[in-house]
């Protein structure tokens, strides 16, 4: 029986206050209760972005090239989950 811990694939968007997408902006995860990836994730040109993450509670943190900045708490219990980031200019 193998101790690792399974990862799901979740989805999420990077957007400005007026719900525009923040194109290529970087997306990491700060900290966690499991091991967390040290690499940040470019979001594509609509703001999206993918990353595989396990039960648990993560910080989020998205940036847009310009500067601007957000962190969200997140929860990850098990399924799918569609994360959003708002970014204020």
């Amino acid at each position: 029986m193998s101790d690792s811990v399974e990862s799901i694939l979740h989805r999420g968007r990077v957007l400005w206050e007026d719900r525009t997408p923040v194109s290529g902006a970087i997306v990491a995860v700060v900290s966690g209760t499991a091991p967390t990836p040290e690499i940040g994730i470019r979001a594509n040109a609509q703001g999206e972005f993918r990353v595989a993450l396990p039960t648990g509670t993560y910080q989020i943190e998205a940036k847009a090239p310009d500067g601007p900045s957000a962190r969200i708490d997140v929860l990850i219990e098990g399924n799918a989950k569609e994360i959003e980031l708002v970014l204020r200019r």
